[in-house]
């Protein structure tokens, strides 16, 4: 279940006649399809209520948990986060175009006495100004491997494609599978509830502060090795002591190699 730091409030001093609900709704909606563009319909629902309009944003899915933290996070610093991560330029474009029924708005944490956003001119002017100065992004593909237990393997429907639940860069996502994959492998992975080695067909962005993140939407998982066992602690102590070097010779030959370590010379 969704936490209440999770969900946000877009209060407006105003009446909540139908106008001004239906253009809350289509915001939200612009700014939900962009902080989640392949975010599947009931994942976010609203509450409206009378008088002073407030309109309760509230994840129900893992998909609307993921787009209601990336609106937060992109609030709470704009700037910092659009340059770890140009993909949320569509974030700013959003709140860049607020409907005049919505001007004066306040967006903020349920329970929270501070807004982290006034839906007014100045701040549109912000959004824009950002949106217009978002760097680049470059592409990095390539095949890689993450260790993770497979929480759960499924799909919404028929026409969609089968994803499974992985642990990425300590978060858990929604990964489609190759066409190519063992879905069977996935199903039995999950019943094990244990890490194992995941192969991914892996995109990454590389944001304005040079590092690189996944694009998830774009990556593909591939295979689970189920042959893979972890190694108990002792297990990998015994290890290490049974493959480990026997050591210097001598204390001669130990104080050569500092020697040699001072020199810069290994």
């Amino acid at each position: 279940m969704a936490r209440v730091t999770d969900a946000f409030n877009l209060r407006l001093e105003a009446a909540a006649t139908p106008e001004r609900v239906a253009a809350a709704a289509a915001f939200l909606s612009r700014v939900l399809q962009a902080a989640h563009p392949d975010l599947p319909d009931g994942s976010v629902t609203i509450v409206v209520t009378n008088f002073a309009m407030g309109t309760h944003v509230r994840p129900r899915t893992h998909e609307g948990l993921v787009a209601t933290r990336r609106i937060l996070d992109f609030l709470d610093n704009p700037s910092r986060t659009l340059d770890r991560d140009p993909k949320t330029r569509d974030i700013a474009v959003a709140f860049a175009h607020v409907d005049q029924t919505l001007q004066a708005a306040t967006i903020s944490r349920p329970r929270a006495r501070k807004p982290v956003a006034t839906l007014d001119d100045a701040f549109a002017r912000r959004m824009g100004a950002l949106a217009s100065t978002a760097r680049p992004e470059s592409t990095v593909r390539g095949t890689t491997v993450v260790y993770s237990p497979v929480y759960r393997v499924g799909r919404w429907d028929e026409d969609a494609a089968t994803k499974a639940r992985i642990r990425v860069d300590g978060e858990c996502h929604d990964i489609a599978l190759a066409k190519d994959s063992n879905d069977t492998d996935f199903y039995n992975a999950a019943a094990h509830k244990r890490p194992f080695p995941i192969y991914l067909n892996a995109v990454w962005m590389r944001g304005g502060d040079g590092r690189l993140r996944y694009e998830l939407k774009s990556t593909r998982v591939i295979r689970v090795d189920l042959s893979w066992t972890p190694l108990t602690g002792e297990e990998f102590v015994a290890a290490v002591n049974d493959s480990a070097s026997l050591g210097y010779g001598d204390d001669d030959e130990f104080e050569e190699r500092v020697a040699l370590i001072r020199q810069r010379r290994v």
